[in-house]
């Protein structure tokens, strides 16, 4: 990772002092960089780990909406927002890694002690300003608008169909006393899925996965 210093100064102007790693996702590395004024957090997405283009496939929804929010919304200073580099965009990337860098906020994970009830209205707050928009929100987002689509469910059902015959006995010994569950279940999901792609539910923009750690 040399080339963080480098893309630092020619991206963002920042003379960067140094930079180590720091508690982060799954998706990316992450990096706390120290300069001469102020801190920064930095996330690396590897292009050679098979999952990134999955994690970044609509990054550019997400970074979007996050400034919008911070420009035109009640949540400007509540949300973390990325620093728009010297060419006007939120992200720079080279053959290697996509960087996306933040201003560092020093604390810790909200899932390493119990919130104070101030904390949990703080964030209810700023979950029901993200359910305040809906179609009229200005960034497209079809790449991410759900479809009640169960891929996990097609595999499932194949998986049982046409490979469980063929799986180790260890496997065979785990799952076969729950198989008839999970293909009711399986069944079940699946006319939930059919009545909802069928009821024009008023969509809104949400999180979908706030927890600790996010």
């Amino acid at each position: 990772m040399d080339c963080i210093k480098s893309m630092l100064k020619e991206n963002y102007g920042i003379e960067c002092v140094n930079y180590f790693k720091v508690e982060g996702g799954i998706s990316a590395t992450s990096y706390k960089v120290v300069a001469n004024s102020e801190n920064f957090f930095l996330k690396c997405y590897d292009k050679r780990n098979i999952a990134t283009a999955l994690w970044t496939s609509n990054i550019d929804v997400y970074m979007k909406s996050l400034i919008w929010f911070n420009d035109n919304t009640q949540l400007k200073g509540k949300i973390t927002c990325p620093i728009v580099a010297t060419n006007g965009d939120y992200k720079c990337e080279n053959n290697i890694y996509i960087f996306i860098l933040f201003e560092y906020i020093e604390g810790f994970a909200i899932e390493k002690q119990p919130l104070t009830q101030k904390q949990v209205e703080e964030l209810a707050e700023i979950i029901a300003h993200l359910h305040e928009h809906g179609e009229d929100f200005p960034i497209k987002t079809e790449s991410i608008k759900e479809d009640f689509s169960l891929p996990f469910c097609i595999s499932l059902k194949n998986y049982f169909t046409n490979d469980f015959s063929t799986s180790t006995d260890e496997i065979k010994a785990i799952l076969h006393p729950c198989r008839e569950q999970i293909m009711l279940k399986i069944k079940e999901i699946e006319l939930l899925s059919e009545k909802l792609k069928s009821s024009n539910q008023i969509m809104r923009l949400c999180h979908t996965d706030a927890h600790g750690f996010n």
